[in-house]
């Protein structure tokens, strides 16, 4: 959707928009995600970069356009899943932190005469 929006600039500003736009993309589902989720959002919104709005038939271009957007992506990336960690590092709970504890054993009531026998 984001290389599409920018289909209707022109070739200069085209592929700086695009990759800004896939950039925060790319930042936001790192910080929410794994790695591995992370790297294969990284290499396919590089490849929409490389084949949309470097190239503008759907060609994969490998050219310096294209390497400095999968540099870009790949910075985001580690940005967005950084930034991720240390949310999830402020945000737990201090209780799954301390040392765990037993409880102690409850005492039963005594049982009635009547229902002894």
């Amino acid at each position: 959707m984001i290389v599409v929006a920018t289909t209707a600039l022109d070739d200069a500003t085209r592929p700086v928009a695009a990759v800004a736009g896939l950039a925060v993309l790319v930042a936001a589902i790192s910080a929410l995600t794994t790695v591995p989720a992370a790297v294969a959002t990284v290499v396919a919104c590089w490849a929409l970069y490389a084949s949309f709005a470097v190239g503008t038939r759907g060609d994969l271009v490998f050219d310096r356009a294209a390497a400095v957007g999968f540099g870009i992506l790949v910075l985001a990336a580690a940005v967005g899943a950084a930034s991720g960690a240390v949310f999830r590092a402020i945000r737990r709970p201090a209780a799954v932190e301390a040392t765990p504890s037993v409880p102690a054993q409850r005492s039963s009531p005594p049982v009635p005469e009547k229902i002894r026998g």
